[in-house]
């Protein structure tokens, strides 16, 4: 579950190279910054030593991880690959469906509010 997670934020960060809404094209943009490849790398790379470290007692102990199948492992990478449709899902959901949520206030403390019961 963790490494699902951790493919899910990484596969994030290629969603988050796109502000725009209107612009569905994540990876029109991928290749302009170094920094973020030798960080996204370095993540990557240290995900999968603590993954594949788990065939040893010692590192197994240590991260408290447990090794996991080619089909677990596909699986993850596929969960993790799901936040690039669910992000393109997302900019076809017009905004005005939330303007509810200009109602929220976090920054006052109201105990009549709805966040605050």
């Amino acid at each position: 579950m963790f490494h699902s997670f951790i493919l899910m934020t990484l596969f994030n960060q290629i969603n988050c190279r796109v502000i725009d809404a209107k612009q569905m094209n994540v990876f029109r943009t991928l290749c302009n910054n170094l920094y973020f490849w030798v960080i996204m790398l370095g993540e990557l790379i240290m995900q999968h030593f603590m993954l594949f470290s788990a065939n040893y007692s010692v590192f197994s102990a240590l991260f408290g991880t447990a090794p996991l199948s080619a089909e677990q492992h596909a699986l993850c990478w596929g969960i993790g690959a799901s936040t690039l449709i669910i992000n393109t899902v997302a900019k076809k959901i017009p905004r005005d469906n939330f303007s509810f949520t200009t109602k929220f206030t976090l920054e006052e403390e109201n105990s009549n509010d709805y966040i605050s019961r």
